[in-house]
């Protein structure tokens, strides 16, 4: 996850673990034109109930600025979104990556997304280890041995083997 002020009070965060970026994903029919969140304004937004989707949309979205609804997981916005029932979805890169070389789309129906990567800006991605003693514990256990991997093969080996 990444770090947030609410997430500060109840986490000790591993060192970063990886980055992510939420994107906004959209027909290339119908594309959603935005080089800020101020250009979507007034469109509705497929999003994962419970998700965090960054300070500034979700701000917006408590304003009433943007209009969301709420899915249950990534993979059924991406229907959601292939049969027109909204615009565009926030989505994280590597999972709509993933969704898309799952088997579960055709070739056409991903030739079909597009996607707008400038909305967000890229955060790194750590471990919530409880903040309690025995987390902290556990938080600095868990960075002494990630020093000892190499992430990027490791993502760089699992794209392989998924896109074969």
């Amino acid at each position: 996850m990444w770090r947030t002020p609410e997430r500060e009070a109840l986490c000790h965060f591993s060192a970063p673990v990886g980055n992510t970026l939420t994107v906004l994903a959209y027909l290339k029919d119908k594309p959603v034109r935005a080089a800020s969140l101020d250009d979507v304004a007034g469109q509705r937004i497929g999003t994962v109930a419970g998700y965090a989707n960054g300070e500034r949309f979700d701000a917006m979205v408590r304003q009433g600025r943007i209009d969301v609804e709420e899915g249950v997981n990534d993979a059924t916005n991406v229907r959601k979104l292939l049969i027109g029932r909204f615009p565009a979805i926030l989505v994280e890169r590597r999972v709509l990556r993933h969704i898309l070389a799952s088997g579960e789309f055709t070739a056409a129906e991903r030739e079909r997304i597009g996607v707008n990567d400038r909305l967000f800006r890229e955060r790194s991605i750590h471990v919530c280890f409880k903040r309690t003693p025995a987390g902290e514990v556990q938080q600095r256990a868990f960075n002494d041995a990630a020093r000892q991997v190499d992430l990027e093969r490791v993502e760089r080996e699992y794209w392989r083997r998924v896109e074969e």
